[in-house]
């Protein structure tokens, strides 16, 4: 097959049905475990206070987020243009109404490493970074915050997890109109 003069060895996409099933059972698992382990660790009441926090300071807990959302995706294009190598002209942003998420499509071929590490960093930086910080400090806020954005980079993780065993140096190219991507040859 051939796309826009590339040799497509694979397509890997995922279905929204299966990424919003992920999601879920992420979100599950990850609220169920993380929130009894934190209140294992601090308390039931420290808990609830930052809790409450997060539901009712909706001044603080809705720009917080919308910029969060905007700061995942603004993570996959750095990591694209500096360790791609890719201008950002080749990168194209926006949101799409049909699946209800923002999106990044690079239309240039890059290694598989860096699509892989492009997938992961939000995860890391806004899923697991304040997961560490809330346990550390005692902030149920920041556990509750990195829950909905490890459940948030579901997606991205499950497409990873497809793609994990292609070889570092292997180009891709990202899909044009679904999650997921190319596998050149």
């Amino acid at each position: 097959m051939t796309l826009h003069n590339f040799s497509v060895k694979q397509e890997v996409v995922i279905s929204l049905n299966k990424a919003n099933i992920f999601g879920i059972i992420i979100f599950g698992i990850s609220s169920v475990f993380l929130s009894s382990l934190f209140i294992l660790i601090w308390d039931f009441d420290l808990f609830l206070s930052g809790a409450k926090e997060f539901i009712f300071n909706l001044l603080i807990t809705i720009p917080v987020f919308i910029l969060s959302i905007i700061f995942h995706e603004v993570l996959h294009v750095l990591i694209i243009y500096f360790f791609g190598n890719v201008s950002l002209k080749n990168i194209k942003a926006g949101f799409k109404i049909n699946y209800g998420v923002p999106y990044i499509h690079c239309n240039k071929p890059i290694k598989s490493w860096v699509y892989k590490i492009s997938l992961l960093t939000p995860l890391i930086a806004l899923g697991i970074i304040p997961l560490i910080y809330s346990f550390t400090i005692g902030n149920s806020w920041f556990l509750i915050y990195s829950i909905i954005f490890i459940t948030g980079s579901s997606g991205d993780l499950l497409i990873f997890l497809k793609i994990r065993k292609i070889k570092n140096n292997i180009k891709i190219l990202d899909h044009e109109e679904l999650p997921g991507c190319y596998i050149l040859e």
